[in-house]
């Protein structure tokens, strides 16, 4: 039998467009528990385990691994995976990351077993230059003393570390508040919930003073406290004044989303036009953004502003380099505090 095909030559290619993408809903808890030689008890420099049980056939239930996977996996919302690491204490936080990043670096959120200043500071520095953030914890004092300016927190503070967000529990040296944390948040679409307000399944709440709070708040530590009958985290804050987890972990996505949107198409069609190119990658642009409206981390009426290939310098459309794209949006934010005033008349 004659087919149209036989009269009409038609040949329809797919443009699939494929890209490795980065995540933003895993864990990397880093821990220094061996096989009795020095070497990583679970037979790998890092180790993704996809589930509790799968951790208990390497860890004992006594081992900070074990007890910090527990915290992980044991909320509401259970995440797919955990990556845990290995801690060689004869060296340092900066060179044991670096070598975990080059083996496998498809994680987003790092916790670590140690409860030291010193490791935090370091581990803080590290993440800093990184596209990553740092939950870290610790049970010292001095936090919530407002009259201590020496504590971990006031250091990080002092640092600026917008990738680093220290929890304060008074019981953090036996329990892994901040990974219980990330396993509640990170299964949540980045943007889409607030870090405050939470509560932890497994992890006891700490009795603190008004003044205790503030000192925690002024700090910029989170801390977990009972409010109502609520158990809640509050603040959700990184080390760095004004910013809050959410809006990192965010816009983290966003950034990386558009360049993998834009990085896809240009690997999945013949070319994207310079003249008349600007129109397509303005498309991408805004279905991102879209994308992010949809997850309230941004709100309705961004901008986009994309010149002309006729504006472009003649060097960089000999280099084909489209410059000068830009957009403006409002981050959505989340509500923490209400302020209510009111008056009732006889």
């Amino acid at each position: 039998m004659a087919s149209v095909l036989d009269y009409v030559d038609v040949q329809i290619s797919r443009e699939i467009e494929t890209v490795s993408r980065v995540g933003f809903g895993s864990l990397l808890f880093v821990g220094s528990t061996d096989d009795g030689a020095g070497a990583p008890k679970q037979g790998a420099k890092i180790r993704e385990y996809g589930n509790l049980e799968e951790v208990a056939a390497v860890f004992d239930s006594a081992e900070p691994e074990y007890e910090a996977a527990q915290a992980y996996f044991g909320q509401e919302i259970r995440p797919d995976k955990l990556y845990i690491g290995f801690f060689d204490d004869a060296n340092t936080w900066t060179d044991e990351l670096d070598a975990i990043a080059v083996l496998d670096n498809d994680w987003y959120a790092l916790a670590i077993d140690s409860r030291s200043d010193a490791d935090i500071e370091e581990v803080a520095a590290w993440v800093q230059a990184k596209y990553k953030i740092f939950l870290s914890a610790s049970d010292a004092a001095g936090i919530v003393d407002p009259l201590d300016d020496t504590d971990i927190a006031s250091t990080l503070l002092s640092n600026n570390y917008g990738r680093t967000s220290l929890f304060y529990h008074s019981q953090a040296a036996t329990e892994y508040p901040e990974v219980a944390w990330a396993g509640l948040i990170l299964p949540e679409d980045p943007g889409s919930v607030t870090w405050a307000w939470k509560r932890l399944a497994g992890v006891p709440t700490d009795t603190l003073t008004s003044a205790e709070r503030g000192a925690a708040e002024d700090k910029r530590a989170t801390y977990y406290i009972a409010v109502g009958g609520n158990s809640i985290t509050f603040e959700g804050q990184t080390s760095e004044p004004g910013t809050f987890i959410d809006v990192i972990r965010g816009v983290d996505w966003l950034t990386f989303r558009i360049s993998e949107d834009i990085v896809a198409r240009l690997a999945a069609v013949g070319k994207i036009p310079y003249v008349g190119g600007g129109a397509i990658l303005e498309s991408l642009i805004r279905a991102r953004l879209d994308d992010a409206v949809d997850r309230d981390l941004i709100a309705e009426g961004y901008s986009v502003t994309v010149p002309p290939a006729s504006e472009q310098q003649v060097t960089d459309r000999a280099d084909r380099i489209y410059r000068d794209i830009t957009f403006e949006a409002q981050l959505a934010g989340a509500v923490h505090r209400v302020e209510i005033r009111g008056t009732v008349t006889v």
